[in-house]
């Protein structure tokens, strides 16, 4: 989901037993490049919210190294963009 697993969300569904939670998600190099502000927004975790798979989207899988710190698995999708950029520019 996108939007949709904020922090807040993720720290209920733990308490009612969920063992795994989605972070939102983000587009990599927005995050990245973005403020400081901006990334809190955008993906916010604390110590409780383990294990945590984070959800990125982006051409470039460089551009999700910063999320290393705080995921178990890393669910990665390369398509969003570039088929948006099929879309837009037909190539």
């Amino acid at each position: 989901m996108v939007e949709q697993s904020e922090l807040p969300y993720r720290l209920l569904a733990r308490e009612y037993g969920a063992g795994l939670c989605y972070s939102p998600m983000v587009h990599s190099r927005y995050y990245a490049e973005g403020s400081a502000t901006a990334r809190a927004r955008m993906f916010e975790t604390t110590p409780e919210d383990r294990p945590l798979v984070v959800r990125r989207f982006s051409v470039w899988v460089s551009d999700c190294t910063h999320s290393l710190p705080y995921m178990k698995l890393l669910h990665l999708n390369l398509a969003s963009e570039v088929g948006h950029r099929l879309v837009i520019t037909g190539q």
